[in-house]
Protein backbone atom coordinates (compact mmCIF):
# COMPACT_ATOMS: atom_id res chain seq x y z
CA UNK A 1 0.00 0.00 0.00
CA UNK A 2 2.90 2.34 0.76
CA UNK A 3 4.34 2.07 -2.76
CA UNK A 4 0.96 3.02 -4.24
CA UNK A 5 0.96 6.23 -2.18
CA UNK A 6 4.51 7.07 -3.25
CA UNK A 7 3.63 6.56 -6.93
CA UNK A 8 0.52 8.73 -6.54
CA UNK A 9 2.54 11.56 -4.97
CA UNK A 10 5.23 11.34 -7.67
CA UNK A 11 2.60 11.47 -10.43
CA UNK A 12 0.89 14.47 -8.79
CA UNK A 13 4.20 16.32 -8.53
CA UNK A 14 4.99 15.53 -12.18
CA UNK A 15 1.55 16.74 -13.28
CA UNK A 16 1.85 19.96 -11.27
CA UNK A 17 5.33 20.62 -12.68
CA UNK A 18 4.12 20.01 -16.24
CA UNK A 19 1.15 22.34 -15.87
CA UNK A 20 3.37 25.00 -14.29
CA UNK A 21 5.84 24.75 -17.17
CA UNK A 22 3.08 25.17 -19.74
CA UNK A 23 1.65 28.20 -17.95
CA UNK A 24 5.06 29.86 -17.62
CA UNK A 25 5.86 29.10 -21.27
CA UNK A 26 2.57 30.67 -22.38
CA UNK A 27 3.13 33.77 -20.22
CA UNK A 28 6.58 34.21 -21.75
CA UNK A 29 5.02 34.12 -25.22
CA UNK A 30 6.06 30.64 -26.25
CA UNK A 31 2.60 30.02 -27.60
CA UNK A 32 2.67 26.28 -28.08
CA UNK A 33 4.51 23.12 -28.77
CA UNK A 34 5.05 23.59 -32.47
CA UNK A 35 8.20 25.59 -32.14
CA UNK A 36 11.85 24.70 -31.97
CA UNK A 37 13.96 26.50 -29.38
CA UNK A 38 16.58 28.74 -30.92
CA UNK A 39 14.79 28.85 -34.28
CA UNK A 40 13.96 32.45 -34.99
CA UNK A 41 13.16 34.58 -37.96
CA UNK A 42 16.01 36.06 -39.88
CA UNK A 43 14.41 39.44 -40.45
CA UNK A 44 12.19 38.07 -43.18
CA UNK A 45 8.93 39.36 -41.73
CA UNK A 46 7.17 42.53 -42.63
CA UNK A 47 6.50 45.05 -39.90
CA UNK A 48 2.82 45.78 -40.03
CA UNK A 49 1.03 48.55 -38.21
CA UNK A 50 -2.62 48.64 -37.24
CA UNK A 51 -3.24 50.49 -40.49
CA UNK A 52 -2.11 47.53 -42.62
CA UNK A 53 -4.62 46.61 -45.22
CA UNK A 54 -6.39 49.93 -44.90
CA UNK A 55 -4.19 52.01 -47.18
CA UNK A 56 -6.00 51.08 -50.34
CA UNK A 57 -4.22 52.33 -53.48
CA UNK A 58 -6.32 55.12 -54.85
CA UNK A 59 -8.56 54.97 -51.79
CA UNK A 60 -11.31 53.02 -53.52
CA UNK A 61 -12.18 49.54 -54.62
CA UNK A 62 -11.61 45.99 -53.53
CA UNK A 63 -8.34 44.92 -51.95
CA UNK A 64 -7.44 41.53 -50.49
CA UNK A 65 -4.62 40.91 -48.02
CA UNK A 66 -3.30 37.39 -47.50
CA UNK A 67 -1.58 37.35 -44.10
CA UNK A 68 0.66 34.68 -42.66
CA UNK A 69 0.82 35.26 -38.90
CA UNK A 70 3.67 33.72 -36.93
CA UNK A 71 5.71 34.22 -33.80
CA UNK A 72 9.40 34.89 -33.41
CA UNK A 73 10.25 31.24 -32.86
CA UNK A 74 9.07 28.89 -35.59
CA UNK A 75 9.34 25.22 -36.35
CA UNK A 76 10.06 23.75 -39.81
CA UNK A 77 6.32 23.15 -40.36
CA UNK A 78 5.55 26.81 -39.66
CA UNK A 79 8.18 27.88 -42.17
CA UNK A 80 6.70 25.44 -44.69
CA UNK A 81 3.25 26.99 -44.22
CA UNK A 82 4.74 30.42 -44.91
CA UNK A 83 6.62 29.19 -47.97
CA UNK A 84 3.66 27.35 -49.48
CA UNK A 85 1.33 30.29 -48.84
CA UNK A 86 3.68 32.76 -50.50
CA UNK A 87 4.22 30.37 -53.40
CA UNK A 88 0.47 29.98 -53.95
CA UNK A 89 -0.18 33.72 -53.86
CA UNK A 90 2.77 34.78 -56.02
CA UNK A 91 2.33 31.96 -58.56
CA UNK A 92 -1.39 32.22 -59.13
CA UNK A 93 -2.14 35.91 -58.54
CA UNK A 94 0.83 37.80 -59.95
CA UNK A 95 -1.36 40.20 -61.94
CA UNK A 96 -3.44 41.06 -58.85
CA UNK A 97 -0.30 41.64 -56.80
CA UNK A 98 1.10 43.95 -59.47
CA UNK A 99 -2.19 45.89 -59.67
CA UNK A 100 -2.34 46.29 -55.88
CA UNK A 101 -5.64 44.45 -55.49
CA UNK A 102 -3.85 41.64 -53.60
CA UNK A 103 -1.06 41.83 -51.06
CA UNK A 104 0.82 39.09 -49.22
CA UNK A 105 2.24 39.88 -45.78
CA UNK A 106 4.14 37.68 -43.32
CA UNK A 107 3.56 39.22 -39.90
CA UNK A 108 5.34 38.45 -36.64
CA UNK A 109 2.67 38.86 -33.96
CA UNK A 110 5.32 38.79 -31.22
CA UNK A 111 6.41 42.28 -32.28
CA UNK A 112 4.59 44.84 -30.11
CA UNK A 113 3.07 46.78 -32.99
CA UNK A 114 1.51 43.58 -34.39
CA UNK A 115 0.14 42.04 -31.20
CA UNK A 116 -3.35 43.38 -31.87
CA UNK A 117 -3.75 40.92 -34.75
CA UNK A 118 -3.99 38.08 -32.21
CA UNK A 119 -7.21 39.65 -30.92
CA UNK A 120 -8.43 41.07 -34.23
CA UNK A 121 -8.36 37.65 -35.90
CA UNK A 122 -8.78 35.44 -32.81
CA UNK A 123 -5.44 33.73 -33.49
CA UNK A 124 -4.54 30.68 -31.44
CA UNK A 125 -1.58 29.47 -33.49
CA UNK A 126 0.35 30.32 -36.63
CA UNK A 127 -2.32 31.13 -39.20
CA UNK A 128 -3.14 32.21 -42.72
CA UNK A 129 -5.88 34.84 -42.88
CA UNK A 130 -7.51 36.25 -46.00
CA UNK A 131 -8.98 39.70 -45.36
CA UNK A 132 -11.12 41.79 -47.67
CA UNK A 133 -11.06 45.58 -47.68
CA UNK A 134 -13.50 47.70 -49.64
CA UNK A 135 -12.71 51.41 -49.90
CA UNK A 136 -10.15 50.97 -47.12
CA UNK A 137 -12.54 49.33 -44.64
CA UNK A 138 -12.23 45.69 -43.70
CA UNK A 139 -15.48 43.97 -44.62
CA UNK A 140 -14.73 40.30 -43.92
CA UNK A 141 -11.95 37.86 -43.15
CA UNK A 142 -11.40 34.13 -43.01
CA UNK A 143 -8.93 31.97 -41.12
CA UNK A 144 -7.71 29.28 -43.52
CA UNK A 145 -7.59 26.73 -40.74
CA UNK A 146 -6.97 23.72 -43.01
CA UNK A 147 -3.36 24.80 -43.63
CA UNK A 148 -2.24 22.55 -40.77
CA UNK A 149 -4.19 19.64 -42.24
CA UNK A 150 -2.83 20.18 -45.77
CA UNK A 151 0.79 21.11 -45.04
CA UNK A 152 1.86 17.51 -45.70
CA UNK A 153 1.05 17.90 -49.40
CA UNK A 154 2.43 20.95 -51.18
CA UNK A 155 -0.02 20.70 -54.10
CA UNK A 156 -3.11 20.26 -51.93
CA UNK A 157 -1.96 23.16 -49.73
CA UNK A 158 -1.24 25.47 -52.69
CA UNK A 159 -4.58 24.58 -54.30
CA UNK A 160 -6.38 25.38 -51.04
CA UNK A 161 -4.74 28.81 -50.72
CA UNK A 162 -5.33 29.50 -54.42
CA UNK A 163 -9.01 28.59 -54.25
CA UNK A 164 -9.73 30.52 -51.05
CA UNK A 165 -7.89 33.60 -52.28
CA UNK A 166 -9.62 33.41 -55.65
CA UNK A 167 -12.99 33.27 -53.87
CA UNK A 168 -12.17 36.50 -52.04
CA UNK A 169 -11.03 38.14 -55.25
CA UNK A 170 -14.13 36.91 -57.04
CA UNK A 171 -12.07 35.15 -59.69
CA UNK A 172 -10.60 31.78 -60.45
CA UNK A 173 -6.82 31.54 -60.25
CA UNK A 174 -4.67 32.77 -63.14
CA UNK A 175 -7.48 34.89 -64.61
Amino acid sequence: MKIKNVITVVLLIFTAASVSYLIIDEIRGGGGGDRVEGDSTQGDSVEVSSEAGQNDPGGAGLRIVAYYFHGTKRCPTCRKIESYTEQAIRTHFNRQIESGSLEYLAVNVDEPQNGHFVYDYELTTKSVIIAEYIDGEQTRWKNLDKVWEYVGSRQVFVDYIRDETGDYLGISADE
